[in-house]
């Protein structure tokens, strides 16, 4: 009878386990001379890195993640140290990944033990290295490369090129042959020139991309054509309405290109709203959002209220520009007085856009604090703008601050007739003014609006 009990027990254990682990997954590997305790594990999205996970290095310098087999098919990065000079990009698709390497020279050295794909994948990443290593030697030797040495590149050009397509071919489905067959070089035709070569390759970037593949989207492979075409619209002598243009005309031509693939098109529809909502060129995203988002455009996740509608934020930004009159703000100060924008007669205004409930704005106003203590004889004045909505929670935290530059909350938050005219989506937002009140910069950092003072040396 015990006997019987045991074995059911150790059954239902069996179970337990089976259904408690189904589904999870591992992703582990030893790292020789690894000196941190902690290692990070972070998954690409949209273009960016977001931390997922965190877990302890034992003695042996070995760690283990366990995750859901359910992780979204993507290039996934292992971080060995805090300060992110030192990683392992690998694919996950759903299986078991173990590997092993050396700190000093993680590439170099990786073994994968688990996961075909990623064995495959490092196989071409360390050919790939080792041709540019070789490709920049030569031309680091020599000022005027001799036939030798171009047919020398070119030879191990195509052996690179070769590899990628003997793994596409042999691992038809797997994210590591779309990630390869994406950056395969375009067929350009003989007999161009370079600038001409330049814009065919570009016109032909999506050629060999799967835009429907959503695993694409979890990789760097749409951001890098995304960058590419941008950095190619960008001319250092264009003026502010010359630029604009410029990028407008690249949008056009890429949203052209993507019409077709909703996975594709709405990738860039949130690409181009996080590169360019806060900065000075904002006006692209709302000309996105004039003729591209409509109904394909996905939930936001920014800090503003609902009701405040595209056409809301069309409107407001066209009137928010870098190069226009910033909208009247007139108001109560915390003083108990009335005032307007137009009456500051600093040189340069700083709007500040913020709350007290806002974590990095609680950061970030210090840092305001500093820079207006030292502005250069008084050329810069601060008119802060709250989203507060309790009037308690705002004082407080003016007062303690000693913040003495100008004031304003309407306690109605988002709702508010200032944050729409401005077309404030986020906080903390910069908007500095000249002394007409024209918007000339929107910094998105207050690193970026301290390399702008500093450029108008008004600190």
């Amino acid at each position: 009878m015990k006997i019987v009990r045991r074995l059911y027990v150790l059954t239902l254990l069996l179970f337990i386990s089976i259904f408690c682990y189904a589904g999870q997954k591992y992703i582990d590997g030893c790292v020789k001379d690894l000196h941190s305790s902690t290692v990070y594990l972070a998954c690409v999205q949209d273009g960016t890195l977001r931390m997922i996970d965190s877990v302890q290095v034992n003695n042996r310098s070995c760690f283990r993640f366990t995750v859901s087999d359910t992780l979204p098919t993507g290039l996934y990065v292992v971080i060995f140290n805090k300060e992110k000079t030192s990683y392992m990009q690998f694919i996950f698709n759903g299986e078991d990944v173990s590997v092993s390497t050396v700190f000093s020279a993680v590439v170099d050295n990786m073994e994968i033990e688990k996961s075909v794909e990623n064995m495959v994948m490092y196989e071409y990443t360390k050919q790939s290295i080792r041709s540019n290593n070789r490709i920049n030697r030569l031309k680091l030797n020599n000022a005027n490369l001799s036939k030798e040495n171009l047919a020398e590149i070119e030879m191990i050009r195509e052996r690179d090129t070769w590899l990628a397509r003997y793994i596409i071919g042999k691992y038809p489905h797997t994210l590591a042959a779309a990630m390869l067959k994406a950056e395969l070089p375009a067929g350009i035709p003989p007999g161009l020139s370079a600038r001409e070569a330049e814009n065919y390759s570009l016109s032909h970037c999506f050629d060999n991309v799967d835009m429907d593949n959503i695993a694409l989207t979890h990789t760097y492979i749409l951001s890098n054509i995304l960058n590419n075409l941008l950095a190619h619209a960008e001319n250092k002598y264009f003026t502010y309405n010359q630029q604009v243009e410029s990028y407008a005309t690249t949008l056009d031509s890429l949203f052209y290109k993507v019409r077709d693939h909703p996975v594709a098109h709405n990738f860039y529809v949130r690409q181009i709203s996080n590169r360019f909502k806060y900065g000075d060129f904002d006006v692209l995203y709302a000309y996105m959002e004039e003729y591209y988002a409509n109904a394909k455009k996905e939930e936001s996740s920014c800090e503003a209220p609902v009701g405040f509608t595209v056409k809301d934020r069309i409107a407001a930004m066209k009137h928010t520009t870098v190069g226009t009159k910033a909208p009247e703000i007139v108001m109560p100060t915390f003083e108990g007085k009335t005032s307007k924008l137009t009456d500051i007669q600093s040189e340069y205004t700083l709007l500040v856009f913020w709350s007290s409930y806002c974590y990095h704005c609680t950061q970030m106003l210090p840092k305001v604090k500093q820079i207006y203590d030292h502005r250069r004889d008084n050329r810069l004045e601060v008119l802060a703008v709250s989203m507060d909505t309790d009037e308690k929670s705002w004082s407080d935290f003016v007062k303690d601050g000693n913040y003495g530059w100008m004031n304003y909350c309407d306690f109605k938050g988002w709702q508010g007739v200032i944050p729409r005219s401005y077309n404030i989506q986020g906080t903390p937002t910069y908007i500095l003014l000249d002394k007409d009140k024209t918007i000339i910069a929107k910094p998105v950092t207050i690193e970026a609006l301290v390399l702008k003072l500093k450029e108008l040396n008004i600190i």
